[in-house]
């Protein structure tokens, strides 16, 4: 029987979120000797956007705006309907990946996106934190084993 050696990767700055770092991710071989991750990224995926969603501290700028948009598996006009705007606002805030959206915009995309992925955010004092200063989220740091 073949031993198979397992190997690990980090994924630093998953989805070009600077303050996201995934360790411990599963690699294996393919069939052409090159490592392949061994993992699902939507369950990856999906555990980063509750992060962002339920952690009112991380800012939502248009890179968020965009992941949580693919997460939910909405196009551009879809996300827009759904929040009463128009497919080249949404566009205009991805466009913009450092720029913070409105507070009230950032309160309304957690929910929907809360809403569309099943995350609870009711837990939340959403409206009290839209007034604070805080600009720039934490790193954060997942074990995807």
């Amino acid at each position: 029987m073949k031993k198979t050696k397992k190997h690990f990767t980090i994924i630093e700055k998953f989805w070009g979120l600077e303050y996201i770092t995934i360790e411990n991710v599963p690699l294996k071989e393919s069939s052409s000797h090159n490592d392949v991750l061994n993992i699902d990224l939507a369950i990856i995926e999906k555990k980063v956007a509750t992060l962002i969603v339920e952690n009112y501290h991380i800012p939502i700028r248009g890179k968020e705006v965009k992941f949580l948009r693919k997460v939910a598996g909405l196009s551009m006009s879809k996300f827009a309907v759904f929040l009463g705007l128009s497919a080249p606002a949404i566009k205009k805030w991805e466009d913009s990946p450092y720029k913070r959206i409105g507070r009230i915009n950032e309160v309304a995309v957690r929910a929907l996106v809360g809403e569309l992925l099943g995350i609870n955010t009711d837990k939340k004092p959403w409206f009290s934190y839209l007034y604070s200063e805080t600009q720039k989220a934490e790193k954060i740091i997942l074990k995807a084993s």
